[in-house]
């Protein structure tokens, strides 16, 4: 995989494979088109007799193109447990599209992030900022203070490369002592479905 275009010509030949196949059904290659990302694919099912049939046409599948297809992880222990050993994740805690997701308590972790230099100019702190991974928004109310620091900045006319003024920089540090290193974790699954 040394090579940059690795992840396209995976996704490419994957894309290719899947809509030729004589094996996958249309829901099952429509999920496959839709969540599929580099090299990692996310299925959902409603049981785990579902689980287990798309375990078996997935593996089927990759299969048929030479790939060993591995690492499936569920809440579901008893699919788990039907599951070839080989092919099972084998930590609890597992990384979908840069969240962790315990997949005991079905529970998905953001953490914010950790900086260790410190931080002078306006471009390192919209740098620090931008290491918080949150495609759900859910460290938007913590982060905001930091957010409203940075707008500050701007509107003081301070450069990219400009040092902060000294009582700036005492600011900035209580800020991110209040609001580094914090975790939050939220049920994977938000609504109920009957």
């Amino acid at each position: 995989f040394g090579l940059n275009c690795a992840p396209f010509l995976l996704a490419a030949t994957i894309i290719h494979h899947v809509k030729r196949s004589k094996i996958l059904t249309e829901d099952l290659r429509n999920e496959l088109l839709n969540n599929t990302y580099v090299d990692n694919i996310m299925c959902t099912a409603d049981s785990e007799e579902e689980i287990l049939e798309k375990y078996k046409k997935l593996k089927e599948f990759f299969n048929s193109m030479r790939m060993n297809l591995r690492s499936f992880s569920s809440n579901a222990s008893s699919a788990m447990q039907a599951m070839a050993e080989a092919d099972k994740e084998s930590e609890q805690v597992v990384k979908i599209l840069g969240l962790q997701w315990n997949t005991r308590t079905d529970t998905m972790r953001i953490k914010s992030c950790t900086i260790s230099d410190m931080v002078s100019t306006k471009a390192e702190v919209s740098a620090a900022l931008g290491m918080s991974f949150d495609p759900m928004g859910l460290l938007v109310p913590i982060l905001l203070p930091a957010k409203t620091f940075l707008q500050e900045m701007w509107e003081k006319g301070l450069d990219w490369n400009d040092e902060m003024p000294s009582e700036m920089k005492e600011r900035w540090n209580r800020i991110w002592q209040q609001i580094q290193d914090i975790s939050i974790e939220v049920p994977r699954h938000a609504a109920k479905v009957n």
